[in-house]
């Protein structure tokens, strides 16, 4: 009976045990079935919160370049991508808010939505600007949002990590306890073991959410430093399949791409640090780099992540707006050296010529360059001027003589050519591997070809051609305007004149559309106030010449729909005075000369060119101010609409005694009231 007692008392133990280990098992199972769940949950709002986010930061740059587009062309097709962009960004930024749960990361959202709707308001509502300030302000909106986009990842990646090792240390702590009840010896090895077991399965859940939802390139390690996982973006980004880097060395393989192993010894993780990595296609890529060493419940080292975020994007966006302002820069600059030079030097043609080049090393970085006259007489063509090359007669002849000539081509077509490798263009010049000639033209009439020449193949692209153009197109009516005022001086025949008057139509449509209005209001003006039969002719002559000096005006200048700058105001206000000095030699055109210099005078003495002052002004450029400003406020423009014509008389009357002559402005209104008048 004793033995019997004994054998029962042990079952009844062994069946305890079992009981235990049962009821252990059950309870880790719900306890994993629930951190399944809640990690599941936890790394899906989390990385729908960074996608995103993310995507946000995208759209903002994407937002900001369709401006600048916009801006330089006016294309109605910008404005409705600005738009689309528009609600895109307001439709994620209110699925972000939602998902947020902590004063943080409320916080660094609210910094992210200010600097969009601050964005936002400029684009959409702003005053029109110019380019230059449209760059600085793009480049300013796209590194503010760029800075809080990427605190608010790097938030939300922390909060991340954090999460998923609170859930490791649930699970830990559930089997731990699992393990004090079990009295088992071996139960308790292999439920110590399962704590290990589920805090690498842990991690390893966490690793493939990442992988399989993030749009960044992610890599991951075991304690070791031998690779356990890649993504789809990192094969791309690196130019080989999955199952040629898992199990490898990171440090065999990836090295030059990111010191991940040292981040793991070193135990720290690091954020955002810039990386500069070529890509399986060779092209040159800029990376944001973030490294997390991996940890256990008891701060063992692991394993590790490395994201790599693509930045290559926004770093070509800000060289090309730091390309863009050095650009108007250089233009600015080199257009007034080219306004100081007196029409009447001898020398005018060669001395643009120098300007010109000094320009466009300046702007390209080159330090070779050269221009050929050429004047449409292609038997005549010769070498004008030349920056930083050396035997000049033999570059000469190697540009301008044989079948091949590049300077005869471009005389011979009026269009660039580009030489991206000149050896095999057949054209060999020490020191030279690329060049880029330019005609120097104004409409269809050629002045010469600038040759602009670099050391490194291939060192022009399209976008530096384009700008080329443009700055090279201004040499070309700088050069026309000096030849007008040489056939002016010699004779000042209708001819001459009419040519004079379809050049200033060309360079700015504005003036020529409303010239015949304004000469026809002037004169009418000139009669009621008593002016003589020959004070009459000159004021004709003066309202249809009053903007001839807006030759000497940069065409972007003249057809800018946005305020001018204040380098660009000081090219615009030297028109009526470069007026002047094309049209006072001419003895027939001195008295207009004079009303040309003088119709942007105020009657209170605060106007350009010389701040005369009431009567200081001469009559002639009074009347003129009136009858220009009149129609220039009722005709419509590309960036706004013409006011009426009783808003128009309304603003002369207000001005009167200050912008203009009150005798003048009281004429007007007395000869035009009726609108009908006005308009006839």
């Amino acid at each position: 009976m004793g033995q019997l007692s004994v054998t029962r008392q042990l079952a009844f133990f062994l069946l305890l045990v079992i009981v235990v280990m049962v009821a252990g098992g059950v309870f880790i199972i719900l306890g994993v079935r629930s951190f399944g769940e809640d990690s599941n949950s936890m790394i899906e709002e989390r990385t729908t919160k960074i996608i995103l986010a993310q995507d946000v930061a995208r759209c903002i740059q994407d937002f900001l370049l369709t401006w600048q587009d916009y801006q330089l062309t006016g294309d109605s097709y910008e404005w409705e991508r600005l738009q689309e962009l528009a609600k895109r960004i307001d439709r994620e930024l209110k699925e972000i808010r939602p998902l947020l749960h902590t004063p943080t990361g409320k916080e660094k959202l609210e910094r992210l939505e200010e600097v969009w709707n601050s964005c936002r308001e400029q684009v959409i509502f702003g005053e029109e600007m110019s380019a230059e300030e449209a760059g600085a302000i793009l480049f300013a909106y796209a590194r503010e949002a760029n800075k809080a986009a990427d605190d608010f990842l790097a938030w939300q990646q922390r909060q991340f990590r954090s999460e998923s090792e609170s859930l490791v240390e649930r699970v830990g702590g559930v089997v731990e306890w699992i393990t004090l009840v079990v009295l088992s010896g071996v139960a308790s090895v292999l439920l110590m073991g399962t704590v290990a077991s589920r805090a690498i399965t842990a991690h390893a859940l966490v690793a493939e959410m990442v992988l399989s939802t993030t749009r960044n390139a992610v890599v991951t390690v075991d304690r070791r430093g031998r690779i356990t996982a890649v993504n789809q973006v990192f094969e791309e980004l690196f130019g080989t399949p999955a199952k040629s880097l898992v199990n490898r060395l990171y440090e065999t393989v990836c090295r030059e791409l990111y010191p991940l192993v040292e981040v793991m010894r070193e135990g720290k993780v690091r954020q955002g640090e810039e990386v500069r990595f070529r890509d399986a296609q060779g092209g040159e890529k800029y990376l944001l780099a973030d490294a997390v060493p991996w940890r256990d419940q008891r701060q063992r080292i692991i394993g590790g992540m490395l994201v790599l975020r693509d930045i290559t994007g926004r770093k070509l966006l800000e060289a090309k707006i730091r390309e863009e302002a050095d650009y108007f820069s250089v233009l600015s600059r080199t257009t007034a050296s080219i306004l100081e030079i007196p029409l009447s030097r001898a020398d005018y043609a060669s001395s643009v010529a120098r300007v010109l080049l000094e320009g466009v090393c300046a702007f390209t970085g080159v330090e070779k360059a050269c221009f050929f006259s050429c004047e449409e007489v292609p038997e005549k063509i010769r070498l004008e001027t030349a920056i930083g090359l050396e035997c000049i007669d033999d570059l000469e002849k190697a540009l301008s003589t044989g079948e091949q000539s590049p300077i005869r081509a471009v005389c011979s077509t009026l269009k660039p050519l580009y030489l991206p490798k000149t050896e095999a263009s057949g054209l060999r010049i020490p020191s030279i591997s690329s060049a880029y000639f330019v005609p120097v033209q104004y409409i269809s009439r050629l002045y010469g070809v600038v040759g602009i020449f670099a050391a490194e193949k291939d060192a022009f692209p399209e976008g530096k051609r384009k700008l080329l153009d443009t700055f090279v197109a201004y040499a070309g009516a700088a050069l026309e305007n000096a030849r007008l005022y040489q056939e002016l001086k010699k004779d000042v025949s209708f001819g001459v004149i009419t040519a004079l008057c379809n050049a200033i139509d060309a360079k700015d449509s504005f003036t020529g559309g409303h010239g015949q209005r304004l000469v026809e209001m002037a004169l009418a003006l000139a009669r009621e106030l008593g002016c003589s039969e020959q004070e009459c002719e000159d004021i004709r002559w003066a309202a249809v010449l009053h903007d001839v000096g807006k030759i000497g005006v940069p065409d972007g200048i003249l057809s800018k729909p946005g305020s001018l700058t204040d380098e660009e105001w000081q090219l615009m206000r030297k028109h009526p005075v470069l007026g002047y000095q094309i049209l006072s030699p001419i003895s027939a055109l001195k008295n207009a000369a004079r009303y040309v210099r003088h119709h942007h005078e105020r009657f209170d003495g605060r106007g350009y060119s010389d701040g005369l002052k009431g009567e200081e002004i001469p009559l002639g450029a009074r009347i003129i101010a009136v009858a220009d400003t009149y129609v220039a406020m009722t005709e419509d423009r590309i960036y706004r609409k013409g006011c009426s014509h009783q808003e128009a008389l309304a603003e002369l009357q207000r001005c009167s005694g200050t912008q203009f002559d009150p005798k003048v402005v009281e004429a007007f209104v007395r000869l035009f009231s009726d609108q009908t008048k006005a308009f006839a």
